[in-house]
């Protein structure tokens, strides 16, 4: 399947012309009757055109940089990432770069490696150690690899190694060179051997899935004792097998990982929803609507060939101030994506109608968690109260989407919270004295009623929270050594308590108690 979509977006670009990160590059492919060939070369001492090819290579604004008093020092700091796609089978890779270090006697190690599928990456060429200047280069030959080739230049520093990062270590120059043959006339019926036509329009899509936060991954995988990536595989099969169609990913956003996720979850016929690369703006602010569009192209080039991708993750959670910015980012998307697919928002209860009412989104998920303790003043409960403040605020969504033509997507409840001291003990959760109960887990009864009732009501799709919970303690928090990383998760359960011990009314633990 991949190799199909790769074929057409490397038709839709031109079949004639090679792009880098989805950009045609003013480097001229020589061809003849059966073969082709290209060489691509960058002097980065001079900074005109670097719009144009730091876009090419995936450069940074900031990377081009001159020392105020040495002219003669100037040059790139930053690491190389480039999609290539070519108009024909490639036989032979080879890529060369220079670097020299202006900032100190530090020793680094820089080198080449390239991917044939987007995750897996083969060095080209040794690994390079410097203190001063080097040149790092290497070659491969590829079995007339047709489709995507990414190529990677990339740099290994210490962590506080701020020189290495920002500072006067600098690449003076970058080339890479491929040799390939023209595709042949095809043979074969193309409507024969395309393969099942698949839908990217979220209006046609029924899901059935779950809310998966990528940075709990790792930590249950060393729980379960796995490797990652063999833990996130068997995640996908064993969701597969529960009639599982949908996998809604946040807190990742394009590169290697998420396209190691795409694969996989195709090779399981799963669909997947993933931020964009445009998420670092609801925090660190706008520069520029060129930004804008160009984070919006990164984002397509990585991650847009990929046939199980269903959409676009916009915002966890967004607040009203945000409605005409996710509008915004949603058309951005759709006028570089070559599918034109959607992008979607969970949002809070409070802020569907306004999202489903006055948001470019064609789709607004709401979270209704309604399943409080008993004792909580902030969540309905008991259980008939929050069965019938669930059902109430369900409906009234479902009525405001139709009413809009839109679609609203349900993310039911399937978690509990406890805000104060807890730890695991066996298969129970204890949790200590001076504790509030917020949302508690729901019943094998009441999970099935929410997906019932959200059926009932017309919501167009299910998205459970949450697949994986963050690792709990296994000792009581008392026994937790100061300095230890565990620590700073009792400090933070101690900040939540005192948070609710502050409200009127909100009883807390008043003994040990096991959930």
């Amino acid at each position: 399947m991949l190799m199909f979509l790769a074929a057409g977006s490397w038709s839709l670009a031109n079949a004639q012309e090679l792009t880098l990160n989805g950009r045609q590059t003013d480097f001229p492919i020589e061809r003849d009757n059966r073969s082709w060939r290209f060489q691509y070369q960058r002097q980065f001492q001079d900074k005109d055109g670097f719009d144009a090819w730091g876009a090419e290579l995936d450069l940074a604004r900031n990377a081009w940089k001159q020392h105020p008093q040495h002219p003669h020092i100037r040059g790139c700091n930053g690491d190389i990432r480039v999609k290539i796609l070519a108009p024909g089978q490639v036989t032979k890779l080879s890529a060369q770069a220079r670097i020299t270090n202006y900032a100190d006697s530090t020793s680094r190690v820089i080198g080449l490696s390239y991917s044939l599928n987007g995750y897996e990456f083969q060095p080209l060429g040794e690994e390079t150690t410097f203190t001063g200047a080097a040149t790092v280069a290497g070659e491969a030959m590829l079995a007339n690899h047709r489709g995507p080739i990414w190529l990677r230049l990339q740099r290994q520093y210490e962590k506080d190694d701020s020189n290495g990062r920002y500072g006067y270590v600098l690449l003076s120059d970058f080339s890479f060179q491929l040799t390939g043959e023209m595709p042949a006339e095809a043979t074969t019926d193309a409507a024969a051997t395309a393969p099942p036509a698949l839908t990217y329009r979220l209006q046609d899509f029924f899901p059935t899935g779950v809310f998966w936060p990528w940075e709990r991954t790792r930590p249950n995988a060393e729980y379960a004792g796995m490797e990652l990536w063999a833990f996130v595989e068997q995640t996908m099969q064993t969701l597969r097998e529960h009639h599982c169609n949908t996998l809604w990913f946040v807190n990742i956003g394009p590169g290697e990982d998420a396209r190691h996720i795409l694969a996989l979850a195709e090779k399981y016929q799963l669909r997947v929803l993933l931020n964009t690369s445009m998420l670092s703006f609801f925090y660190g602010g706008i520069g520029s609507w060129e930004d804008v569009d160009r984070q919006a192209q990164r984002t397509v080039n990585d991650i847009g060939d990929f046939p199980a991708l269903l959409g676009y993750v916009l915002k966890d959670e967004p607040l009203l101030c945000s409605v005409a910015q996710l509008s915004h980012f949603s058309r951005v998307m759709k006028k570089y994506d070559p599918l034109k697919r959607d992008s979607v928002a969970v949002v809070m209860n409070r802020q569907t109608q306004t999202y489903l009412e006055d948001s470019a989104l064609p789709v607004i998920c709401s979270d209704i968690y309604y399943f409080g303790h008993d004792r909580s003043t902030n969540i309905p409960n008991p259980a008939s109260v929050s069965q019938r403040e669930f059902r109430h605020a369900l409906k009234g969504m479902n009525v405001v989407a139709a009413r809009h033509g839109k679609h609203s997507w349900l993310m039911p409840q399937m978690f509990g919270d406890v805000w104060g001291r807890h730890y695991r003990r066996g298969d129970k959760m204890v949790v200590e004295p001076g504790s509030y109960l917020h949302w508690r887990m729901p019943t094998d009864a009441e999970t099935r009623w929410q997906i019932w009732e959200g059926l009932r009501l017309g919501s167009k799709g299910m998205i459970f929270y949450v697949l994986y919970p963050p690792i709990p303690l296994f000792k009581p928090p008392a026994e937790v050594a100061p300095d230890s990383p565990e620590a700073k998760r009792v400090e933070r359960m101690d900040r939540a308590a005192a948070a609710a011990r502050s409200w009127r009314r909100q009883p807390l633990t008043e003994t040990e108690i096991e959930i």
